[in-house]
Order: C-alpha cells, then structure tokens, then sequence
C-alpha cells in the first residue's frame, strides 16, 4: 500500500479548507480509499492517472444529474470552486465548474 496520508492532509488543508483531517485507509483495489475525519466525515479516493479520464466524466455526469435534481453523492468541491483529482502518480490536476 502507498501512503499518500501527509500529501493529502496538505491538499485537504490547502485546497478545501479541511484543517488537521485524520485519514483512516479502507481499502485498495483499482484506487485507495480513505476516511477523512474532519468536522465532517468524507470518503476519498486517489485514483491512478490510467483511470483520471473515467473519474472526470463521472464527476461531470453526477454534477449534471445533480443539477437536473437527481438525487446523487455530494462531490465536495474546493474553496474555489473546483473539483480536484489527484492520480497514483501524485499528479494533481484540478477542473473548474461554473456555478
């Protein structure tokens, strides 16, 4: 298992405001999930950038259905207003949505 644990504490922080989370790792199998306890509870998952492509039109299409009122897993976006995907490689690359 690889441990992303401090890299993606600084990401909570930096990027979504989510101050000193602890990780709890759940399980690996094609992307490693995690707990995030902060002051809410979250699940997170680094995806391998063989997969990044899949995972943003999955975002996209749950925003969409969202949108059109469909009930649907909150995607938790960035102080910015971003969502964020962040690849086994520990690239990160992140994609704006208009609100």
């Amino acid at each position: 298992m690889l441990n992303y644990s401090g890299k993606l504490q600084e990401i909570l922080k930096e990027y979504y405001g989510i101050e000193a989370p602890s990780l709890e790792f759940l399980r690996e199998g094609g992307t490693h999930t995690y707990i995030v306890n902060g002051k809410s509870k979250y699940l997170l998952k680094v995806i391998g950038s063989s997969f990044s492509k899949t995972a943003r039109q999955s975002i996209f299409m749950m925003r969409y259905l969202e949108e059109s009122g469909f009930p649907v897993h909150a995607i938790i976006l960035t102080k910015r207003s971003f969502f964020s995907i962040l690849g086994c490689d520990q690239t990160f690359s992140t994609a704006g949505h208009d609100t």
